[in-house]
C-alpha cells in the first residue's frame, strides 16, 4: 500500500521561487509553471528542481526558461497617456491581427517609429508581447462585450460545428445569428471556439451552455438551431439538439442546407463508375508535387493547340476533395475540357515512367482508353455545377429567403421534368432529357465503330444511359428526403417579402405566416398590423431613398419598424419585430465553416494558443460580418480604458506562448 504524503504546500516558497504555485489537481503538490510539471511538497524537492542543490538535465531546460522569465519580469510597460498613442497601438495591433503573423510587429513597429518623427508614431513601442495582449484583452474582449450587449434579451439562432485542426485538437465552434439594431441588419457573429476531448451530446452541450453563460445569453431566447447531419449534434435522443429543445421547446432545428446539397450529390455519385472518382482524385494528385510533370503537360497542350484557340482553358491541377462543397464540379469540368490532352500525356508517359509510378500511370492510361468514361464526365459536369451554384447561393450571408425558395423550387422542377412526365410517371429511356451535348457525344461514340460492331456500341450507350437515369432518379430521391423541411421553412419566410406583403393578389393569409409561435401574446396586434401594412403608400414616406421601396426583406422591415403615424406612434413595430425575428432563422452553417477555414489558416502560421486563436478569429469574423476592414474600425472608449498594465494579467498563458516560440526556435 502506497504511503500518503502528509506534507503541505507552503505559499512562502513563492517569494523565493516566482515560477512556483500550488498544483490545481486538488493535492498539496507544487507546480512549476515553466516546465509544467508537479513537484513533491518538500523544500528540498523544490531546491533540487531549481538547481540550487545540484544540477540535472532537467535543470538546464528549467534554467533557460527561468532566464527568459526573469528577462520579461524586468520589462516595464509604461502607461500611455496620450489618446493618439493608444489608438495607434490598437489600430496597428488590429491590422497585424487581420493581415500578418503577430511576430512581424517586432520589426514593423520599429520601422514605423523610425519614420514617424514629429508624429504620434514617434513614441510607438509595440512588439509581439504587447501586441498579443492588445488583441486578446483589449480588442477581442471589447468586441465580445459589444456582441453580448447587442444580443441581450433578443431572440437568436445558434450555429455549431466541431472539427479537428492541424494540431489534432478538436474544437467546437459556436456562432449566433441575430438582428443588430446598430447595423440594422441580420448579423452572424462568432461567440467562441472551445477545445473538446469528448464529443458526445452531453459534453458538447455542456460546452455550449458554459459559453452562452459566459457572455450572459440564455438558451431560452434561442429560436433556431443549425448544424450538420451528425447524430451527436442533431439526433432526436441524447444529442446537443435534444438538450437545446428541452430548455427551449419552441426552438426549431434546421439542418444545414449546404451540407445537405453536398450529400445529395455525394450519395448519388456512388451510382457512377468508380473510375470517374478515381480520375478526379488521381490526376490532380499526380501533378501536385511535380513541377516537371506540370510543365510537360503544358507543353503538350500547346503542341495540340498550335492556333491558341483554347487559350484560357483551366489546367487539371486543382485538387479534389469530397468534403469541400464547391470543388467537385470544377474538377469535373477541368477533366472534361482537358480529356484528350490528358489521354495523350499518359499514353506518352507510360513507356518512360519509372518503376515506382509505372503501375499508377498504366492504370490511368487504361481508363482513358475507355471512351464511355468521357461520356459520364460530360453528363455529370453540368448537373454537379448546377448543384454547386445553388450551394454557393445558400452560402451567401444575407440572401433574401424569397430568392432561395425560387431557386430551390426551380432547380427541383427542372430536375423533375427531365425524368418524369406531368403525372409524375417515369419517362421511358428514349424520352429522358440527358442533355444535348451528352447525347451528341453518345452519337459520336457510335459513329466511331464500324458497321459490323454498331450493335455493340448501341448496347454500350444504352448501359451508359441507364446508369445516368439512375443517377437522376437518385438525385430526386435524395432531394425529397433531405430538403422537405427546409423547403417548407424557406417558403414561409418568402411570404414576408415586400413583393408579396404589399400586393393584395400575392399577400398570403395571416395563418400561413411562418414561426407564429414567436408572436406569443402579441398575435392579435400583429394580425391587425398585417392587415393594414399593404394599405400604406410606402413610396410617399421618407423611410426609403428616392421614394423607392426596398426589395430586400430585411431592409424593408427595418424601415417599417421606424414608421410613425400622425399620432407619433410606431404603428407597425410589433409586426416588424416579428418579421425581423423570423429572418434570424439560420439558412446554413456556411459561416461556421468559414471560421474553421480561418482556424486552419492562422494556427499553423502563428503557433498560437487556443485563447489567442479564438481572439484572432473573433476579430476577423466581426469585421467580415459587418463588411469592414481594419482601416474602417472605430476604436471605442472602452478599448482605450482597457489599454494599460492590467491587460498583462494573463501571466500563465503569456509565459506558455513565449516558451512555445523559444522551444520551436531551439
Amino acid at each position: 500500500m502506497s504511503r500518503v504524503n502528509s506534507r503541505k504546500y507552503l505559499e512562502k516558497w513563492e517569494a523565493d521561487y516566482p515560477w512556483l504555485k500550488k498544483s490545481s489537481d486538488g493535492t498539496e503538490s507544487a507546480f512549476c509553471t515553466l516546465c509544467r510539471v508537479t513537484i513533491q511538497p518538500r523544500k528540498s524537492s523544490v531546491e533540487q528542481h531549481s538547481g540550487t542543490v545540484y544540477r540535472t538535465a532537467q535543470w538546464f531546460r528549467h534554467a533557460s526558461r527561468e532566464k527568459h522569465l526573469n528577462t520579461k519580469s524586468q520589462i516595464t510597460f509604461p502607461l500611455v497617456s496620450k489618446k493618439a498613442d493608444c489608438e495607434a497601438d490598437i489600430h496597428l495591433a488590429l491590422c497585424v491581427c487581420c493581415h500578418a503573423p503577430i511576430s512581424t510587429i517586432n520589426h514593423l513597429g520599429e520601422i514605423i517609429s523610425l519614420y514617424g518623427k514629429n508624429s504620434p508614431l514617434e513614441n510607438l513601442r509595440l512588439h509581439r508581447t504587447k501586441c498579443t495582449q492588445i488583441i486578446k484583452n483589449v480588442i477581442s474582449s471589447s468586441i465580445e462585450s459589444e456582441i453580448s450587449e447587442s444580443m441581450a434579451d433578443k431572440p437568436f439562432s445558434i450555429l455549431i460545428d466541431e472539427s479537428t485542426d492541424v494540431s489534432l485538437t478538436k474544437h467546437l465552434c459556436i456562432c449566433a445569428r441575430y438582428y443588430s439594431d446598430e447595423q440594422k441588419s441580420v448579423i452572424d457573429d462568432f461567440l467562441g471556439l472551445a477545445a473538446v476531448i469528448l464529443t458526445t451530446g452531453a459534453d458538447l452541450f455542456a460546452v455550449l451552455e458554459t459559453k452562452l453563460t459566459s457572455v450572459e445569453l440564455s438558451l431560452k431566447n434561442c429560436i433556431g438551431y443549425s448544424s450538420d447531419g451528425a447524430s451527436n449534434v442533431i439526433g432526436f435522443h441524447n444529442s446537443v439538439w435534444s438538450r437545446v429543445r428541452a430548455v427551449s421547446p419552441n426552438c426549431i432545428l434546421m439542418r444545414c442546407t449546404c451540407h445537405s446539397l453536398n450529400l445529395i450529390v455525394q450519395h448519388s455519385f456512388e451510382l457512377m463508375p468508380s473510375s470517374v472518382g478515381f480520375l478526379l482524385s488521381e490526376i490532380p494528385s499526380f501533378f501536385s508535387k511535380s513541377s516537371i510533370r506540370r510543365e510537360e503537360f503544358k507543353v503538350l497542350f500547346q503542341t495540340m493547340d498550335p492556333s491558341n484557340e483554347r487559350m484560357g482553358t483551366p489546367s487539371p491541377f486543382q485538387k479534389y476533395s469530397a468534403t469541400r462543397w464547391l470543388v467537385r464540379g470544377k474538377c469535373l469540368y477541368n477533366l472534361m475540357v482537358n480529356w484528350y490532352e490528358l489521354k495523350a500525356y499518359f499514353l506518352c508517359t507510360e513507356a518512360q515512367a519509372p518503376a515506382c509510378i509505372r503501375y499508377r500511370v498504366t492504370t490511368i492510361n487504361n481508363m482513358f482508353k475507355d471512351e464511355t468514361l468521357y461520356l459520364y464526365v460530360v453528363f455529370l459536369t453540368p448537373i454537379v455545377q448546377e448543384f454547386e451554384r445553388l450551394n454557393a447561393l445558400f452560402q451567401s450571408t444575407n440572401v433574401d429567403p424569397e430568392k432561395l425558395v425560387s431557386e430551390l423550387n426551380l432547380h427541383y422542377k427542372s430536375l423533375q421534368q427531365r425524368v418524369l412526365d406531368n403525372q409524375g410517371v417515369q419517362l421511358p429511356l428514349k424520352r429522358v432529357d440527358f442533355g444535348a451535348k451528352f447525347l451528341s457525344n453518345c452519337q459520336k461514340y457510335i459513329d466511331t465503330y464500324p458497321q459490323t460492331q454498331k450493335e455493340i456500341a448501341r448496347k454500350n450507350i444504352e448501359s451508359v444511359l441507364t446508369r445516368c437515369l439512375q443517377f437522376l432518379l437518385r438525385l430526386l430521391k435524395e432531394l425529397d428526403q433531405r430538403l422537405p423541411e427546409n423547403k417548407e421553412i424557406f417558403q414561409g419566410l418568402s411570404y414576408l417579402s415586400p413583393s408579396k406583403v404589399l400586393h393584395q393578389s400575392s399577400k398570403m393569409p395571416f395563418t400561413h405566416l411562418p414561426l407564429r409561435h414567436i408572436m406569443k401574446d402579441k398575435a392579435q396586434n400583429i394580425e391587425d398590423q398585417y392587415r393594414k401594412v399593404s394599405l400604406v403608400d410606402w413610396s410617399s414616406t421618407e423611410l426609403f431613398e428616392n421614394s423607392c421601396i426596398a426589395k430586400d426583406t430585411t431592409e424593408f422591415w427595418t424601415a417599417v419598424r421606424h414608421y410613425k403615424n400622425t399620432s407619433g406612434d410606431a404603428a407597425f413595430k410589433e409586426l416588424a419585430d416579428y418579421c425581423l425575428t423570423c429572418l434570424v432563422f439560420p439558412i446554413s452553417n456556411a459561416f461556421v465553416e468559414r471560421i474553421f477555414s480561418q482556424v486552419t489558416l492562422n494556427k499553423p502560421r502563428n503557433r498560437m494558443s487556443d485563447k489567442l486563436l479564438s481572439s484572432v478569429v473573433r476579430v476577423k469574423a466581426y469585421l467580415a460580418s459587418r463588411n469592414k476592414c481594419c482601416k474602417d474600425f472605430k476604436i471605442s472608449d472602452k478599448m482605450l480604458t482597457k489599454l494599460g498594465t492590467d491587460m498583462y494579467s494573463d501571466d500563465d498563458e503569456l509565459v506558455e506562448d513565449d516558451l512555445t516560440l523559444i522551444d520551436d526556435l531551439n
